[in-house]
């Protein structure tokens, strides 16, 4: 169950950031100056073909709903995109991204996220 509201959440993104921005910061984080932590993407071996080049493929051949690849899912890469657009957005606000910023498989990108925002 779980798991079916998270991918329900992916794939709203766009709205769920409206609201998100509209009412949680405006109203809650920027005026208790609250750090915001936000796990937004899965490793980058979810959203990949399952074979055994994969790094996650004993993991997607025992769990295969795990799966990001079908095109109905958003990519890594824009789900990264929306939520350092939210960033950009709340420069006061301090920022938590777990597991290397979502994405230890490509320190390049980390470390340009942290070069542009010092509020993360």
């Amino acid at each position: 169950m779980a798991q079916g509201i998270g991918r329900a959440f992916s794939n709203a993104l766009p709205f769920f950031f409206s609201w998100f921005d509209a009412y949680l910061f405006a109203a809650t984080i920027l005026q208790l100056g609250l750090p915001v932590l936000i796990h937004q993407s899965d490793p980058v071996g979810f959203f990949e073909p399952v074979t055994p080049d994969n790094e996650h493929y004993t993991t997607m051949l025992r769990y295969p709903d795990w799966s990001f690849l079908d095109p109905r899912y958003s990519r890594k890469r824009e789900l990264l995109e929306r939520r350092d657009r939210l960033i950009a957005r709340h420069p006061r606000t301090t920022f938590i991204l777990p597991h290397v910023a979502n994405w230890p498989e490509n320190l390049g990108y980390v470390s340009d996220l942290l070069d542009r925002f010092p509020n993360v």
